[in-house]
């Protein structure tokens, strides 16, 4: 292999896991989450109810109005917490995801994790070479019967 068969082989590999980044959303959800923590105040709710509390000993508001007022901004602000919370546990997870599916030379993401069948469907449109890697791997690791014959059957 030449050097810039391996430049160009390196180049693709480079913006397929660029492509696979933009594909899977992250960039969006890294979006929300940044603009979520740009708007963001904390304060407990301990807080909130000691600034109401202290605006109705000044007689600036009845005691049922910085209630209501208290509630709504604590439950607004569990709403944003939340939300930010799903966005980030979102992220952590596809991170988690590459992490667990990142097997140098197995075509196939996650396959430790699959089923017989899953990975007997995710078979289809993969090189002989990468079958046989499937083989290599599967007879040494699983050693499913199942997998092994539909890879046999594939190569032919």
């Amino acid at each position: 292999m030449t050097d810039d068969t391996r430049s160009r082989e390196g180049d693709r590999g480079r913006a397929a896991s660029s492509e696979s980044a933009e594909d899977d959303g992250t960039g969006a959800h890294l979006t929300a989450v940044a603009k979520l923590l740009a708007q963001s105040v904390v304060l407990t709710g301990e807080r909130v109810q000691e600034a109401f509390e202290d605006a109705v000993r000044r007689g600036r508001m009845t005691r049922q109005d910085a209630q209501e007022l208290a509630g709504t901004i604590v439950a607004a602000g569990r709403r944003q917490t939340e939300e930010l919370r799903g966005e980030v546990e979102q992220l952590l997870g596809r991170g988690r995801e590459r992490i667990a599916g990142a097997r140098p030379g197995l075509p196939i993401e996650g396959y430790d994790d699959l089923t017989a069948a899953q990975v007997v469907a995710a078979l289809d449109g993969l090189t002989a070479a990468e079958l046989r890697r499937v083989r290599d791997h599967e007879a040494r690791a699983g050693n499913r019967k199942t997998v092994l014959r539909a890879v046999d059957r594939k190569l032919g």
